[in-house]
């Protein structure tokens, strides 16, 4: 019969009453945890900001100040980039329903000026320029125009003439 070596026969213990020990320690019982108290305006100001990657135009339009710029339309995978004489800047232009009913005819190589809320490489748009034509995205105070409660100038269904549907002129 082969025995075990007495620093085996320890180990095991000591590994085990570990376990005990840590399954224990994680148990909370009748603990009550804490609830999740809504940040102040103080430390929303002091609090970094959030993974970049994940930041949508609505985060930009927060975080980035108005500004017009010009340049020249990049596109890559399905993206679209303003390339500045001095830097290439990500276009948030929002939501493809919206790009079709305005009726923007993205190309490459376009010369464009473009005013948004810029936060470091990226722009949340509000308008854009390309061949004397206006693109209208966002209100100047950030609000999208998809969204139904933007000025909507630039709806499909916009009648302009100050009557109503259905009204007898």
């Amino acid at each position: 019969m082969k025995t075990f070596p007495v620093f085996k026969l320890f180990l095991m213990l000591a590994v085990f009453l570990s376990m005990i020990l840590l399954a224990l320690s994680c148990d909370n019982g009748d603990e009550v945890l804490p609830e999740a108290q809504p940040i102040t305006e103080e430390e929303s100001i002091t609090a970094d900001p959030p993974d970049h990657d994940r930041l949508t135009g609505s985060d930009f339009v927060q975080l980035g100040e108005l500004q017009s710029l010009k340049g020249e339309l990049l596109t890559q995978y399905g993206e679209w980039f303003l390339e500045s004489p001095d830097k290439i800047y990500e276009l948030h232009l929002g939501n493809h329903e919206h790009r079709e009913a305005i009726n923007i005819d993205l190309q490459a190589g376009k010369k464009a000026e473009v005013k948004g809320f810029l936060y470091e490489d990226d722009i949340a748009v509000v308008t854009m320029t390309i061949d004397n034509q206006d693109y209208a995205f966002r209100t100047e105070e950030g609000t999208p125009l998809w969204a139904g409660s933007g000025y909507g100038r630039q709806r499909v269904d916009d009648d302009s003439s100050g009557e109503g549907r259905g009204r007898h002129r």
